[in-house]
């Protein structure tokens, strides 16, 4: 997780530990069970930006699952950014717009992909066509949504935990990850990145392998929709959309994009936004209705 995705969970996570009026509901510690999401999602580490609102958790199941890393680099890399898309956004459009904040976090995750061997987690959705039309200045809009358009999103089933708080939760979901199911569900994750002509039968894969594991876990593990983007790393796309791309964009992703043609095959994304919405509306719920309970 980069700084700023880092930076989201953490003010979701501040806003869903809030207590409401009169009454003390559990804990909701949000932020882990994201994590926890997230290692189900086949993913064996979770390696997060460190910095003040870096949250590891409390237990030991998932600090030993969490790396920590400098994100020095990253912080300046995305201060270019900002500026780039700043100089290039129509004069109308505030920083503080939405669309704005998902093409500057887009194009960040995808660059930390293109440079690292890692599967970046978003936080907020992938841009669209009209997102870039309407922030960015037209010349400058062609490049960056010809990079938008490259990105695939194909939508498959996943097994998701369906909650872990706790000691003796997490016990029962240490088990789901040392069983024998679990290997080739997380395999399946790892070919998604490393399999470049497959696509179609490793989301099947993914798909029927999600399902077995579920089934046998039905106590413990609830099957979810979620939505993979990926695109290929070819040639063509760096020539056509890397090049084009305006000011320091695209020096960083020419750079960050050449040396991974041949190395791997595909660019991958954790989509996070909806389950991290998810959790946090289901607290929500539970304030309203202690509210409501204490106001009868």
């Amino acid at each position: 997780m980069a700084p700023h995705a880092v930076g989201y969970l953490a003010g979701i996570n501040d806003a869903a530990s809030v207590q409401p009026f009169l009454e003390r509901l559990p804990p909701f510690p949000l932020a882990e069970m994201v994590y926890t999401q997230l290692i189900q999602s086949g993913s064996p580490r979770i390696h997060l930006a460190r910095g003040k609102y870096t949250i590891l958790g409390t237990d030991s199941f998932l600090r030993e699952r969490i790396v920590l890393y400098e994100s020095i680099d990253e912080l300046a890399k995305m201060q270019r950014i900002n500026a780039t898309i700043k100089a290039i956004a129509n004069p109308t459009i505030h920083q503080d717009d939405t669309r704005f904040t998902k093409i500057v976090y887009f194009i960040a995750d995808v660059l930390l992909a293109l440079q690292t061997n890692a599967v970046p987690v978003m936080v907020t959705t992938v841009p669209t066509e009209d997102d870039v039309f309407a922030v960015l200045q037209p010349k400058a809009a062609v490049a960056v949504a010809g990079l938008v358009t490259a990105v695939s999103k194909d939508s498959t089933s996943v097994a998701l935990p369906r909650i872990v708080v706790g000691k003796r939760e997490a016990r029962l979901f240490d088990e789901v990850l040392q069983s024998n199911l679990f290997t080739p569900y997380s395999h399946s994750h790892e070919s998604l990145i490393n399999e470049s002509n497959q696509k179609s039968r490793v989301i099947l894969d993914l798909r029927k392998n999600a399902v077995a594991l579920q089934r046998h876990f039905s106590d413990r593990l609830e099957l979810k929709q979620t939505l993979i983007p990926m695109f290929r790393v070819t040639s063509k796309l760096v020539d056509t959309v890397f090049g084009k791309l305006p000011g320091a964009l695209a020096e960083m992703f020419a750079t960050a994009g050449e040396h991974l043609i041949e190395e791997r095959s595909r660019v991958v994304l954790v989509h996070a936004g909806p389950a991290i919405r998810g959790l946090f509306e289901r607290r929500m719920q539970q304030m309203f209705d202690s509210i409501r309970k204490n106001a009868s």
